[in-house]
């Protein structure tokens, strides 16, 4: 089987584990902060594939697409510090 062949999870499912994960971190022993503190990282992660899907689910983040970005921003700079 290749990884064409294989079928990409949905992001209902990516994040309905991403929230069981969660509730499973979960305890009545602990106070509110420490609960949060124990789920603050899966916060982050939901955040930040969030951003990524709206800014093209990651084709725009790809290491060719970056390298033409410092590129230019190079190429820019060096542009105003010679004049």
């Amino acid at each position: 089987m290749t990884t064409a062949d294989r079928e990409v999870p949905s992001r209902e499912s990516l994040a309905q584990a991403a929230l069981w994960y969660m509730w499973t971190k979960l305890n009545i022993d602990k106070s509110l902060i420490a609960n949060l503190n124990s789920i603050k990282r899966e916060f982050a992660l939901i955040a930040a594939g969030a951003v990524a899907v709206s800014l093209g689910g990651g084709t725009y983040f790809t290491l060719l697409e970056e390298a033409k970005k410092a590129r230019t921003c190079v190429s820019s700079c060096l542009a105003l510090l010679s004049k």
